[in-house]
């Protein structure tokens, strides 16, 4: 089939060939680039986010626990502190609102519950204490909140703790996840790049096989035509120009051998003909040479004459 493509085309369509494998390649290794830092990027948004809600629980327990602390010790309460207490119940349930966004794994979301109900407890013994604060009466608000509200905020810290090590393990399992794409996308990145060489070296092969084959034909018909055998024989499979060659090279073997018979057949002709010419001259230069003979003879006869008469005039 590519035999009868003509060579420019051959070599264009070898390069074409390269160049999509490369174009492909390229595309394949941007395109992997590009979903693993997507992978990773999501990983870490979601990590961060995770864990800055978190923070922001533990904050704010303990946020509130230090305002309540100190708010008994000093027996005052202010609605400043009432407000950063709100405040802290805000940023709370804010942080719970963006974690519940995020699609926890079931053991996060168990974790979580937990911890929504740890505070609960926690808004509970707050809601007991802060009315007795309110009315300056500091010794039952103490002995109301220091039995549960401690407490609560010790199981806030420990179980803050407890999902900040749950987030860790699962940004480790992800992390592990984007190693393994990453390997297997540099893995097919390189089995596509053999792939590509292995196929732009057949073409290269088959192009150059293509083309060098009829060339060492011609060359050998050409020696041969120059040391005189014009006993060889073209046979042309291909229509592109090296086809065209060959079939050329025969038909100037072919004209070459017919030029020569009839130079040959001239040649014989011409031979025949001079050798009837130096027969002619054979027998014409015989006949010379007996008509000189005979001329001698009368020459002689006359001269005899003449002296027969000399000789008869004198007596």
């Amino acid at each position: 089939m590519f035999n009868n493509l003509r060579i420019g085309t051959r070599l264009s369509l070898a390069f074409g060939l390269l160049i999509v494998l490369l174009l492909a390649n390229a595309a394949f290794g941007l395109y992997e680039a590009s979903r693993i830092q997507s992978h990773m990027q999501l990983v870490v948004q979601n990590r961060v986010a995770k864990e800055r809600a978190v923070t922001i629980i533990a904050n704010s327990s303990q946020n509130t626990t230090r305002i309540m602390l100190s708010s008994l010790l000093s027996q005052q309460f202010s609605d400043a502190d009432r407000a950063l207490i709100a405040e802290q119940r805000v940023n709370t349930d804010a942080a719970f609102k963006t974690l519940e966004s995020l699609q926890p794994t079931p053991q996060l979301q168990t974790r979580l519950d937990n911890l929504r109900a740890i505070i609960a407890k926690g808004r509970a013994a707050q809601q007991t204490a802060v009315p007795e604060m309110q009315r300056s009466n500091f010794g039952a608000a103490a002995a109301d909140y220091l039995k549960s509200g401690l407490i609560v905020s010790r199981e806030v810290r420990q179980e803050t703790a407890a999902i900040e090590t749950e987030l860790r393990g699962q940004t480790d399992a992800l992390y592990a996840q984007s190693e393994a794409d990453f390997v297997a996308a540099r893995n097919a990145s390189i089995g596509l790049a053999v792939l590509a060489l292995l196929l732009a070296i057949a073409a290269a092969w088959l192009i150059t096989r293509s083309i060098t084959r009829p060339l060492a034909d011609a060359v050998s018909v050409a020696q041969r035509v120059a040391e005189g055998d014009l006993s060889v024989r073209v046979a042309s499979t291909s229509k592109d120009e090296t086809g065209q060659l060959l079939a050329a090279l025969g038909e100037m073997v072919g004209r070459l051998t017919s030029v020569i018979g009839s130079v040959r057949s001239s040649a014989e002709q011409l031979l025949s003909a001079s050798t009837q010419v130096s027969a002619t001259s054979q027998s014409l230069s015989q006949s010379s040479s007996e008509q000189a003979a005979s001329v001698e003879e009368t020459s002689a006869t006359l001269e005899q004459a003449t002296a027969s008469i000399r000789q008869n005039a004198d007596n």
